[in-house]
């Protein structure tokens, strides 16, 4: 197998490259004087002394702590969904004493402060963590996954305050990463959006699907108690039946019918 090659595009690559390849005791320095092209050469005969294998692992690590720390800087300050993700990860897992101040309401302001935050955990003693990689590899397992945000794309203020409500219900400890406490529907939204971007990705599907089912059910049981008079044909054996449940449970035959109606569609 051949020499493993490095290819720079900037300045700014060759020296995180540089930096960063020192760290693995491989000795690779960025030179002022020198082109782009010849520092590339002199960090790719760097790597000649290693093996193919070690220098992709060590090279690999290295381009996606870069593409990491680009993405973060890229997309923080434009894309909010990022952002809000960006914020409840950390708030989910704290590494240094930096407070988030909760009334930073502006999107500007959160994606100002995550970017501090992230600053100060590289220069902790949790630098090791690289905070970054984690970040946008758990962002690229959320990213397409939307549902959650169709469900609530047609902003109705209802099922959006009612959905916040079941999360605390089942999630307390989420009221710990929300960035204020006013509580708008657009911030609830957002909220909400955030929770399913980091969650677990083995409870993601199935904590959507009963979030969903629990709202059908809601807006059924709601539905049932707007009641309408309905003219409906049993057979004189059926009449007899729910006569004898009626008795049986002292319960009005509507009520019956209603109850038995609720509970086949509760199993649905």
């Amino acid at each position: 197998m051949g020499n493993y090659n490095v290819k720079i595009e900037d300045e700014t690559m060759g020296r995180f490259y540089a930096n960063q390849l020192s760290k693995h005791d491989i000795s690779a320095v960025w030179e002022e004087s020198l082109s782009i092209k010849e520092n590339e050469r002199i960090i790719n005969s760097a790597l000649k002394s290693y093996s193919f294998e070690d220098c992709k692992r060590i090279v690999g690590k290295i381009e996606e702590k870069y593409n990491s720390i680009l993405y973060i800087n890229n997309e923080m300050h434009k894309n909010e969904r990022f952002c809000n993700f960006s914020w409840f990860y950390i708030q989910k897992k704290p590494l240094v004493k930096l407070s988030l101040n909760p009334n930073e309401n502006s999107f500007k302001e959160r994606a100002k402060r995550v970017i501090l935050y992230i600053k100060e955990v590289k220069k902790s003693k949790y630098n090791y963590i690289e905070l970054e990689i984690k970040i946008v590899r758990k962002w690229n397992l959320s990213l397409d996954k939307t549902e959650i945000i169709s469900w609530l794309k047609d902003d109705d203020e209802e099922k959006i305050k009612w959905a916040w409500s079941y999360i605390l219900k089942h999630e307390p400890l989420v009221i710990k990463y929300i960035w204020n406490n006013k509580n708008s529907t657009k911030d609830l939204k957002d909220f909400i959006i955030a929770f399913f971007d980091t969650i677990e990705e083995n409870k993601r599907d199935i904590t959507i699907k009963r979030i969903k089912k629990a709202w059908d059910q809601k807006k059924f049981r709601d539905k049932v108690q707007s009641k309408k008079q309905y003219c409906i044909n049993l057979s004189e054996s059926s009449n007899e039946k729910l006569k004898a449940i009626s008795i049986s449970k002292n319960m009005k035959r509507n009520k019956v019918i209603e109850s038995l109606i609720n509970n086949e569609f509760l199993r649905l």
